[in-house]
């Protein structure tokens, strides 16, 4: 044995004596063989389905999936959503917006019954994805949102139109890119499959052991005779880029100086089925079923462009371990220095019951990375790429419209872990404000005018009794 290993080390005393012994007995786990090779879960099926139906896509419109009562559990819901590229001149290019596709969604109801549990409207959406998955994960839907294939230089377009050959989307090696190249004879479909992160927080522990994962979802077994609806209200895909100063994020259009006219869009979810004999004691509990699941509540419209604004986050009434600021900017002449420092210019505080949480916070607190130590949740950023002038790299005739889709996203912690027993119960406080103040007293515009929101994230109590489901407050 190594003289440098632990067991060499091994004396029965100070912090290593109070975390490991050499002795079995009841108080003892060993890491061979241990809870997870000898407790057993009960047995369970899933599989990945599409949703049949849901009539036609328009655009200005909306479209409805109503699930059939055949699986125990509804779990992850996912969307599919393809929209054909425009077939231009070659002489030409259509700039695609940043997450561009998430642009024809206006909103996204799903309901229970009569009763709607939860509304995902596009920045609540782009919120989750930046704070609930993995950064691979995150890359790689971020390139689909922006529409194509990463260009293998740092270029984001070729030294000429009339190089390229085939139609494409240019992104840089950061998944930012937009400018779209066709020729005359080219046509294609943009394409994307996503999570809508609604009710399931699967996200953490997949690689665990298999009796240390937790299953989330909707207990249709024990509602069945309620319809689990899925609605989505598509925008009206006209682009507002006429003007060098416009809140592209707010831009209805998956181009952004081009309306978007025709799509298509197909909803999947993960199916499980439980076992019969799980299935018989949930649905004949006598005082019902209290499932926990995720839910997410939105202030949009918000205008920071001012010396002090107070959002009033009354309405919100979660169990809540967090709150999501999302602040789309305007274009800046084309120039990255007038965007970067900017991140951190904001003072936030958050009042409740008039009782200051935190005090007088510096957002840089909130925005580099520290909520995964304190909240175990991610924040995942996409980039400029810069030249060494430190503007944006390509001709701004073609890439201006670029730098006006970046977005600052902040997270605010009410917990010590996202979805912990440290949540605050904001059902219970009559009085809930969000103080956001710049640093240097103005904001100079740099915002898109009425382009924020503050989504809240957390959970509320779904309880299953007597054939129903109802959707209570914390």
């Amino acid at each position: 044995m190594s003289s440098v290993t632990s067991l060499a080390g091994y004396n029965g005393t100070g912090t290593q004596g109070t975390a490991v012994t050499d002795k079995l007995d009841d108080t003892v786990r060993s890491v061979f063989w241990n809870e997870n090779n000898t407790n057993r879960a009960l047995i369970y099926g899933s599989q990945l389905v599409e949703v049949p139906g849901g009539g036609d896509d328009k655009i200005g419109g909306s479209k409805t999936w109503v699930l059939d009562n055949t699986p125990d559990v509804i779990g992850d819901l996912f969307l599919r959503i393809r929209v054909p590229a425009p077939t231009t001149p070659s002489s030409t290019n259509v700039l695609m917006a940043q997450c561009g596709l998430l642009n024809v969604i206006d909103r996204i109801d799903i309901k229970v019954g009569s009763q709607t549990w939860q509304t995902l409207d596009r920045n609540t959406i782009y919120a989750l994805l930046c704070t609930e998955l993995e950064n691979g994960q995150f890359n790689g839907i971020v390139k689909s949102l922006s529409g194509g294939e990463t260009v293998p230089s740092n270029s984001i377009l070729p030294t000429s139109i009339s190089s390229v050959s085939e139609p494409c989307f240019f992104l840089d090696e950061r998944n930012q890119g937009y400018s779209y190249v066709a020729e005359d004879d080219k046509h294609f479909s943009l394409d994307v499959f996503f999570p809508l992160l609604a009710f399931t927080k699967n996200y953490i522990g997949v690689k665990t052991s298999f009796n240390s994962i937790n299953e989330s979802g909707h207990f249709y077994c024990a509602a069945p005779d309620q319809q689990f609806t899925v609605q989505i209200y598509f925008s009206n895909g006209n682009s507002n880029s006429t003007s060098a100063l416009s809140p592209l994020p707010t831009c209805n259009s998956v181009f952004t100086k081009q309306n978007t006219t025709e799509l298509q869009t197909n909803l999947y979810y993960r199916q499980i089925t439980m076992s019969n004999i799980e299935r018989s004691s949930i649905i004949n509990a006598p005082a019902g079923i209290p499932k926990r699941i995720k839910l997410t509540q939105e202030i949009p419209n918000i205008d920071l462009n001012s010396s002090r604004t107070r959002i009033d986050c009354s309405r919100f009434n979660l169990y809540a371990s967090h709150l999501i600021l999302t602040v789309p900017l305007l274009n800046q002449d084309f120039l990255a220095r007038h965007l970067f420092g900017m991140e951190s210019m904001f003072n936030f505080e958050l009042h409740i019951n008039g009782t200051s949480l935190f005090g007088v916070m510096p957002s840089i607190a909130f925005n580099n990375g520290s909520s995964n130590y304190y909240l175990g949740i991610n924040n995942n950023k996409v980039g400029l790429l810069l030249d060494a002038s430190n503007s944006i790299t390509a001709a701004s005739s073609r890439i201006s419209d670029a730098c006006a889709q970046v977005r600052y996203t902040y997270i605010i912690p009410l917990a010590s872990t996202a979805y912990g027993g440290s949540s605050l119960p904001l059902n219970r406080f009559d009085s809930i404000t969000l103080t956001v103040t710049p640093v240097t007293g103005s904001t100079q515009g740099v915002f898109a005018t009425n382009g924020a929101s503050l989504t809240c994230v957390g959970e509320s109590v779904a309880l299953y009794k007597e054939g129903a489901a109802s959707l209570a407050t914390y």
